[in-house]
């Protein structure tokens, strides 16, 4: 009996480390030459540490051809070509993994910061930002650290309209770019709170 109990364990080790190692096999293949650990494309956000089905919601939308951006020609055609199980296991590898890799530079003392992190606060305080961005939530990433020339990028987008969601297309008409500064300066700023290197 405890033969066969051990014997269990290794095959649950085994195929725990065969999930992972898949998911992380996607990634390196499939993601991670614009999904890269730094700042250096910024119509591309941070995925690790994000909420796993989050992702697997993503996924889904563009291999559906449902979610329209700047992105979606290269992601329908990258989630086209993932099964379910792929998508599934990308999503438990990228969640799994510090955001904190991934290098930014975020100068607290550059001249002007504090304000506007303070404004961006009361700003996504008065707002209720993070009732949706805040939580483990499925339809909404978590916004805090992501980086500051994609969150700029993507609010524009939303703000142009070649972004549609029926949430943020609620919100959107009610900023301007001063206030979208100070947003983004704020929730990239965060990431100064997980005392990332």
């Amino acid at each position: 009996m405890k033969s066969l109990a051990i014997i269990l364990c290794l095959v649950l080790s085994s195929i725990s480390s065969f999930s992972a190692s898949k998911g992380e096999k996607i990634f390196r293949n499939k993601c991670i030459s614009c999904h890269s650990q730094n700042e250096i494309f910024p119509k591309v956000p941070v995925l690790f540490g994000q909420e796993p089905g989050y992702i697997i919601n993503q996924l889904n939308s563009y291999k559906a051809g449902d979610r329209q951006d700047s992105n979606m020609g290269t992601m329908n055609n990258v989630a086209k070509r993932l099964s379910q199980k792929d998508i599934r296991e990308v999503a438990a590898f990228v969640a799994g993994i510090d955001p904190c890799v991934v290098k930014m530079t975020i100068d607290p003392k550059a001249e002007g910061f504090l304000e506007k992190f303070k404004a961006g606060r009361e700003l996504v305080k008065s707002n209720n930002c993070m009732h949706c961005h805040g939580s483990f939530h499925h339809a909404a990433p978590r916004l805090y650290g992501q980086k500051k020339a994609y969150l700029d990028f993507t609010l524009t987008e939303f703000m142009n309209g070649s972004r549609k969601n029926k949430y943020m297309d609620r919100i959107l008409p009610i900023l301007d770019d001063e206030n979208i500064e100070y947003i983004t300066t704020f929730l990239n700023g965060n990431r100064l709170m997980r005392e990332c290197n």
